[in-house]
């Protein structure tokens, strides 16, 4: 072995040590001079006594797995794949490499890269996917289950070995038909096995948007909650003011202060009256912005009346359909003074119905349409000299 093989193999057991090291976290830097050695001796002996590939992979694999041991790891699917995996990019490195040389060679016509080059571009490629790696897998907290990593493992394996197959033929010019039909068969099992997975990967998908959905309307109804909480201490606040009002309009009266009267009547029922609008309809993403936008008509001096009637349903929790809402209540916003809002449902469709006592001209932006098409929604507005309605249907499938 020339001294040339062995500074490869030590660029080439740091680059694998560094990817297990940094992998599964290890925090000691002796962890990883010893592991370096430790691969770097396999290599080495393996280079130097054993021809068979195969088993050159199994023994350090093995050797990988017996260190990671000794550090403290515990031994799971994951780890055996990455041991493995680490030799797996490894290899492939070196065949891309190979394949490199042979078509630079082959269009400029002459052995212009010799094999030396090509094993110092192997390394260069398998630190640059090393790296990749890790950096891609430091972005994610979440690991796999391991009923995964078996999935995966054999999926990996096929594709290896396909690819392994296939290019060592390319590169030996040794094509052969029962090969190509063997390739072909392992290549239908991994799409099988990978068809497999994607659906669990959306039947997750579906499990995380029905939780994400459920913390946002536990979010929301607490929100609610905070709304209503606040909205009942200030009716108490009335309730108990009520005496002392009622002792005034008294005196008022005895001094025939009838307009004062009037006044703190008409204020007490103004004070009233911003509670008439609470929406609560077991719908808290949607209770909650409804609120939110009943109170900022009410603080621009809009009068506001409701009639809501719809049932409990994950259809009110579509961030588009509140949001086509709003902006339908907004079309009243400028001119309006006193708005009324109905949202029913009817069979399999909501009807949302935001008329005034005022005629007046509505301006659609493409924002609303957008949505609007986005919903599938059909509106109409109706006009005459004393009233304007918008009137808009939907399906809720």
């Amino acid at each position: 072995m020339s001294l040339f093989d062995l500074v490869i193999n030590i660029i080439e057991s740091s680059i694998m040590c560094y990817f297990i090291y940094k992998y599964f976290d290890f925090k000691q830097i002796e962890k990883l001079w010893l592991f370096i050695l430790i691969d770097f001796t396999s290599i080495t002996l393996c280079n130097s006594f054993i021809n068979e590939s195969s088993a050159l992979l199994i023994i350090v694999t093995s050797v990988l797995i017996v260190c990671l041991k000794m550090f403290g790891e515990k031994i799971r699917i994951e780890s055996i794949i990455v041991c493995f995996l680490s030799l797996i990019i490894d290899i492939v490195c070196n065949v891309v490499s190979l394949i490199i040389g042979r078509i630079a060679n082959y269009f400029i016509g002459t052995q212009f890269i010799q094999m030396p080059a090509m094993t110092v571009l192997s390394k260069i490629l398998y630190l640059i996917a090393v790296l990749a790696f890790l950096k891609k897998k430091a972005s994610y907290k979440s690991q796999l289950n391991s009923k995964r990593w078996l999935t995966l493992i054999i999926v990996i394996s096929i594709l290896f070995i396909v690819a392994y197959i296939l290019v060592t033929s390319y590169v030996f010019d040794n094509v052969d038909t029962l090969v190509n039909l063997f390739c072909t068969a392992l290549i239908f099992i991994a799409i099988i096995l990978i068809l497999n997975i994607y659906g669990k990967i959306l039947e997750e998908n579906e499990e995380s948007t029905r939780i994400r959905l459920k913390n946002e309307e536990i979010r929301y109804k607490k929100e609610n909650e905070k709304v209503l909480s606040k909205m009942s201490e200030d009716i108490y606040q009335l309730e108990h003011n009520l005496r002392y009002i009622l002792m005034q309009v008294k005196l008022n009266e005895q001094n025939k202060k009838y307009d004062e009267n009037i006044e703190l009547i008409d204020q007490y029922i103004r004070n009233f009256g911003k509670f008439k609008a609470i929406i609560n309809t077991d719908n808290p993403y949607f209770d909650y912005f409804m609120n939110q936008k009943i109170n900022d008509l009410s603080n621009n001096g809009i009068d506001v009346h409701t009639s809501i009637n719809i049932s409990h349903s994950d259809y009110y929790l579509d961030r588009e359909y509140v949001e086509y809402l709003i902006k339908v209540i907004n079309l009243f916003k400028l001119e309006a003074t006193q708005i009324t809002i109905n949202i029913y449902e009817k069979q399999e469709f909501n009807i949302i119905e935001v008329l005034t006592s005022k005629n007046m001209k509505l301006t659609f932006d493409n924002s609303l349409k957008q949505l609007a098409q986005h919903l599938d929604a059909q509106y109409k507005v109706i006009q005459d000299n004393e009233l304007c309605v918008f009137k808009s249907i939907q399906s809720m499938k």
